[in-house]
C-alpha cells in the first residue's frame, strides 16, 4: 500500500514538472514569435522614397493648421527610421533660395535634431516655467525672455507656430511669440515678418509685425516705418502706430516728418497727438516756434497737455504768455502750466 503511494507521488510530482516545462517553452515560443513577426513587418515596410518626401514637403508648405500637422508628423515619424528625410531637409537650405522652403527646411530638422528645444518652447509660450509663480501668473515678458533665452535656434519652432501651426492662444501667447522675436533680432524672421506687415494682414498682426522688423534692423527698416506713416489707405491703428513709432528711429528725417503730421490739417486728431508725443520725445528746440503756434490753435485737452510738457523742457520767457492762454481753456492744463512756467522762469534764472 505505501509502495502504491510512493509511486503515485512520484508520477505526479513528475508530471508538475513536465506541465511547468511545457509551459516554459511556450513562452520562450512565444517570444520567439514576437520579435520574428516585428522583424519580419519592419523587413516588408518599405521606406519612402526620395519623391514621396520632398512630395510630403512641397504638402506641408501650401498647408496650414491641423492639415500641417499632419503631415509635419507624418515626415517625422519617417524620419525615425528613413536619413532621406533629414537629408532633403538640410539639402533644401543650401539648394533652394525661396524663403518659404528654407524656413520649413529649418522648422523639419529641428524637429528631428533637437525635438526637445522645440517642445520646451510651447512650455514656455504657455507659462511652464521653473522657479516661484508670481500671484497673477507668469507675465508676457517672463514667458518671451524665456522663450528668447533659448537661443537663435528657436526661431524656426516661433515662426512655425505663427506660419504653420498656429499653436497659440490669442493674447498673450501670441504676443509673447512676437516679444520673443524682437529679443532675439534674427534676421530669420524677417521675411514672415515682411509678409504680416501687408496692409492685407489683420492689423494686429501688421502691428506686431512692424515692432518685430523694428528691433531686428532699425536702420534697413527706417524706410518702411515712413512710408507706413505717410499711407492713407493703411487702418488708422497702423498709421497712428507708425507715427509713434518715428521717434524710436534715427533717420534725422523722423522729426520733420513728425512736424509735417502735425501741421497737416486732413490728419485725425490722434495721428496729431501721436506726432505731439514724438515731437516730445526728441525735446529739440527747433521745434519751439511749431510747438507754441500749434499751442495758440488748439483747445483739446490732450493735445494741450502734450504740447504744456514739451514746453516745460524747452520753452522761454517769450512763451509764458501762451501757456497762461493755454491754461486759462483747462483746469487740469492750467496746474501743468503753473509747474511749466517755473520750470522756464528757474532755467531763465539760472542761464542753463
Amino acid at each position: 500500500m505505501i509502495q502504491i503511494m510512493i509511486q503515485a507521488m512520484t508520477q505526479a510530482f513528475r508530471h508538475k514538472i513536465w506541465i511547468r516545462i511545457y509551459f516554459l517553452i511556450l513562452i520562450i515560443f512565444s517570444a520567439v514569435t514576437v520579435a520574428v513577426t516585428e522583424e519580419l513587418t519592419r523587413g516588408n515596410m518599405k521606406m519612402m522614397d526620395n519623391t514621396s518626401i520632398e512630395a510630403l514637403l512641397e504638402s506641408s508648405l501650401l498647408a496650414d493648421g491641423e492639415d500641417y500637422l499632419k503631415l509635419r508628423d507624418t515626415l517625422l515619424s519617417e524620419a525615425e527610421s528613413n536619413p532621406s528625410v533629414l537629408n532633403i531637409a538640410k539639402s533644401s537650405l543650401s539648394q533652394n533660395p525661396d524663403w518659404r522652403r528654407q524656413l520649413l527646411s529649418k522648422i523639419i530638422t529641428g524637429w528631428i535634431t533637437n525635438p526637445s528645444l522645440f517642445e520646451q518652447c510651447t512650455k514656455f509660450m504657455q507659462g511652464d516655467l521653473s522657479g516661484i509663480k508670481p500671484m497673477g501668473g507668469f507675465t508676457l515678458r517672463h514667458r518671451a525672455h524665456s522663450i528668447a533665452n533659448l537661443g537663435p535656434d528657436v526661431v524656426a519652432r516661433i515662426l512655425e507656430k505663427l506660419w504653420k501651426s498656429v499653436e497659440f492662444n490669442e493674447g498673450m501667447e501670441e504676443s509673447s511669440l512676437y516679444v520673443a522675436l524682437e529679443l532675439l533680432k534674427d534676421p530669420q524672421s524677417e521675411a514672415l515678418m515682411l509678409e504680416y506687415s501687408a496692409k492685407n494682414q489683420p492689423e494686429k498682426k501688421q502691428i506686431l509685425a512692424l515692432t518685430v522688423l523694428i528691433q531686428t534692423d532699425t536702420d534697413k527698416y527706417t524706410p518702411l516705418v515712413f512710408d507706413i506713416a505717410q499711407d492713407k489707405n493703411r487702418a488708422d491703428d497702423v498709421r497712428i502706430y507708425a507715427i509713434k513709432s518715428l521717434d524710436e528711429l534715427p533717420d534725422p528725417q523722423a522729426l520733420p516728418m513728425l512736424e509735417k503730421i502735425l501741421q497737416d490739417e486732413k490728419r485725425s486728431h490722434k495721428e496729431h497727438l501721436a506726432a505731439a508725443e514724438g515731437i516730445a520725445a526728441f525735446s529739440k528746440p527747433s521745434t519751439r516756434a511749431l510747438i507754441v503756434k500749434t499751442l495758440q490753435n488748439s483747445s483739446d485737452e490732450d493735445m494741450l497737455l502734450i504740447l504744456v510738457g514739451i514746453l516745460t523742457d524747452i520753452g522761454i520767457k517769450d512763451d509764458i504768455p501762451h501757456l497762461k492762454r493755454a491754461g486759462r481753456k483747462h483746469d487740469t492744463v492750467n496746474e501743468y502750466v503753473e509747474d511749466a512756467i517755473e520750470v522756464i522762469n528757474t532755467r531763465e534764472s539760472e542761464g542753463t
